[in-house]
């Protein structure tokens, strides 16, 4: 059951560009079932989302690639921060971009973390528009170049685990932006003497080169900016920041961009076309 208000005047036909792109995982959550049933995803949140909003996903609905790819990525991000909340329960849970997606409602070990949404004022007006009753989380208003300014209205606790987390989103802000929130985030953790998660997806400079090529992408006027050769490369600008797992996103999407891939990696010295990865760190290794 959704919110029952009159929606906000910003309506889902005057998005543009960044913020179209939350439309394109909207698709794909809703689209699961029907075309990728072998993944065995359903979002009835995500369901309810569209028809409260009257968006049609059949406008991304042939670009199969890009809605398979969001849902087994959407997959990898759901069991790394279950993983993350059997260790520690009680996180300070750091949703970035959220868009209008209630990852909330499909997560288990939930009940004892400290939620936050983290969005543009615009979209968070919407979002809490749609969110469903009872839904854990409160939103928090960022500017798109803020690189963690938002880090300030948080509570303090002394140690209590943090994990931010932030999936098809870090790729269209500049890079300055990325590197600086990525350290922010360690110091911030460090200050607090807690343990650190951060998760997010990437691209190589190949993928964002060709950002024009993918279709949905195309139809938003979105590109991408953010970009990573060498996942190492994290480490290295982020001194403190650990790697703990990656996922090559490319090698399930389909026969063709797993061949597509593993050319890639031939021609890059093992660079990913484009993954996720969860990087750690903690007061022992900042």
């Amino acid at each position: 059951m959704l919110c029952n208000a009159p929606l906000p005047e910003m309506s889902l036909a005057r998005l543009r560009g960044v913020t179209e792109t939350m439309l394109i995982t909207l698709a794909a959550r809703v689209l699961a079932p029907e075309q990728e049933p072998d993944l065995g995803f359903r979002d009835r949140t995500a369901e309810a989302i569209a028809a409260r909003l009257g968006f049609d996903p059949a406008r991304f609905a042939a670009d199969r690639k890009s809605m398979r790819g969001t849902i087994l990525r959407a997959r990898w991000f759901d069991r790394v921060i279950e993983a993350w909340l059997m260790r520690y329960p009680a996180t300070l849970c750091l949703s970035f971009g959220s868009g209008l997606d209630m990852r909330q409602n499909r997560l288990n070990n939930i009940d004892a973390a400290l939620w936050y949404d983290i969005e543009l004022p615009e979209i968070l007006t919407l979002r809490e528009h749609v969110r469903p009753p009872g839904m854990i989380g409160t939103g928090l208003v960022s500017d798109e170049l803020g690189a963690g300014s938002w880090l300030g209205a948080l509570p303090h606790s002394q140690g209590q685990p943090i994990l931010f987390f932030a999936e098809g989103v870090l790729m269209y802000l500049p890079p300055e932006i990325v590197w600086r929130l990525f350290a922010r985030l360690r110091d911030f953790a460090a200050a607090r003497k807690a343990p650190l998660g951060i998760v997010f997806d990437y691209v190589s400079p190949f993928v964002s080169r060709h950002a024009h090529s993918n279709p949905s992408v195309r139809q938003t006027g979105a590109r991408f900016d953010w970009s990573l050769r060498q996942l190492h490369e994290v480490s290295s600008r982020v001194p403190g920041l650990i790697l703990r797992e990656d996922y090559d996103l490319a090698r399930d999407i389909s026969w063709g961009t797993s061949c597509v891939a593993r050319l890639h990696a031939l021609l890059t010295r093992g660079s990913r076309l484009c993954g996720a990865a969860l990087f750690e760190a903690g007061a022992d290794t900042v």
